[in-house]
């Protein structure tokens, strides 16, 4: 990776499993240097951002209480980050409505390309329309869009993993996050060709938004297109878990799943810095 190469990654509880292996795989990539700025859920969407001045979190002195503006702070040494100098930024964990895909998939054959019954018929056309819909709804706001520099690339928050079966054992994900991947599960209707049709539609609907869509890599996923299990034992959140010895969470991630993420994102990055430049 070209020296001095600055990326910023930023967004919610998932960003942990990314910064936790950013040491390791930083030794990979001698001319990267990474910055991150994260917070969970309910006080990440509480942040905004000054697209004029590239400045991104807690903007306004009077936007978070004092306690939430702690917190802030104490994950990132500041309740706020200056964008201006970085080479790439990247919107890490976004949700990208895949509960909503697999609702579809549950109810329906799309096409005829899963013939498990009793589930309607669906046509391809409409279910492009449906998926225009969702990615719609999963863009990052408006002031993200169409910079003319730095570039932004974008992951989506890790697809549940196939431990979520277990709904007994299901750590953290509110039930409505699982229950449309149960059925798909145990009625054996998912495979990795299955998703793909909505992660293309995500490529296509970010791009003309300006923003480099990067999906999870494929090693991430089981035979089913769940996330392996595996992934999701030892999973590293900004909070401590503690529930009977159990040790994993069906929508967060591990320190591997986030190595494997952060490798892909930087070749992807580096890839693209080259493109450019060519």
């Amino acid at each position: 990776m070209r020296k001095g190469k600055k990326i910023a990654i930023i967004g919610k509880s998932h960003v942990a499993a990314i910064k936790s292996a950013s040491k390791a795989v930083s030794a990979d990539y001698p001319g990267c240097k990474l910055s991150f700025f994260a917070a969970p859920g309910p006080l990440f969407r509480k942040l905004e951002l000054d697209p004029l001045n590239r400045v991104f979190g807690a903007i306004h002195e009077t936007s978070l209480t004092d306690s939430k503006r702690s917190l802030l702070r104490k994950i990132n040494k500041s309740d706020r980050i200056d964008l201006g100098g970085f080479n790439a930024i990247v919107l890490a964990g976004i949700d990208v409505k895949e509960n909503l895909n697999a609702q579809i998939l549950r109810r329906f054959s799309i096409d005829g390309t899963n013939h498990a019954k009793p589930r309607r018929r669906m046509s391809m056309s409409a279910y492009r329309a449906m998926m225009a819909e969702m990615v719609t709804g999963s863009l990052p706001a408006v002031g993200w869009r169409h910079w003319m520099g730095p570039q932004i690339f974008a992951t989506p928050t890790p697809r549940v993993a196939e431990n979520c079966v277990d709904v007994d054992n299901t750590i953290i994900v509110p039930p409505i996050n699982v229950k449309s991947w149960v059925p798909l599960v145990n009625r054996d209707l998912t495979r990795p060709e299955s998703f793909t049709p909505y992660i293309e539609a995500l490529r296509e609907g970010f791009a003309a938004e300006g923003i480099t869509f990067v999906p999870n890599p494929d090693e991430t996923y089981g035979k089913t297109g769940l996330t392996k299990a595996d992934f999701a034992r030892g999973a590293v959140n900004f909070r401590t878990i503690r529930n009977a010895g159990m040790d994993f969470d069906s929508k967060h991630m591990n320190t591997d799943f986030g190595a494997i993420c952060l490798r892909n994102l930087l070749d992807v990055i580096e890839a693209s810095s080259a493109h450019e430049q060519a």
